[in-house]
């Protein structure tokens, strides 16, 4: 399910994308990182897209991997991205069923994962992750260039 909702006076402007997606695999995470692409190239803001995109990425990828629908028997989760625009601002959050909420972790030089959290503390102008109602959000912010 896609929503797409866009608002504009003239003191705020706010553009904002949800997609919902069920049963999300794999596959799932490159249809959204698309989407995403597709949002900020329309929005004008292809200078944020590779930043944006790499960093939904690898936290779509962590929901994948890490939250399961306890209700129906470890299923592929439930996953919601949502963009927003607002005075500036990039916001992108990823919702999923999983309570547990992300952590920072040291990868060794070998490890193939593990570094999804330090990449988000890096090229992220903010970021964080909350509990809500039925699991959490992972999201992150991006200035907008002028």
């Amino acid at each position: 399910m896609i929503t797409n909702v866009a608002t504009r006076s003239s003191r705020v402007e706010c553009t904002r994308l949800q997609i919902t997606t069920p049963n999300a695999g794999p596959a799932a995470v490159h249809d959204l990182r698309h989407r995403l692409e597709l949002t900020l190239s329309a929005w004008g803001l292809e200078p944020l897209m590779d930043t944006a995109a790499l960093l939904a990425s690898e936290v779509l990828s962590n929901a994948v991997e890490h939250a399961r629908d306890t209700e129906h028997d470890g299923a592929a989760p439930t996953l919601r991205l949502t963009v927003s625009r607002r005075c500036g601002t990039l916001l992108v959050e990823v919702g999923d069923p999983d309570e547990h909420l992300p952590c920072m972790r040291e990868a060794a030089d070998d490890d193939e994962n593990g570094r999804g959290m330090a990449l988000l503390q890096a090229l992220a102008d903010k970021w964080g992750a909350e509990s809500v109602q039925g699991g959490k959000k992972v999201w992150f912010t991006l200035r907008v260039p002028r």
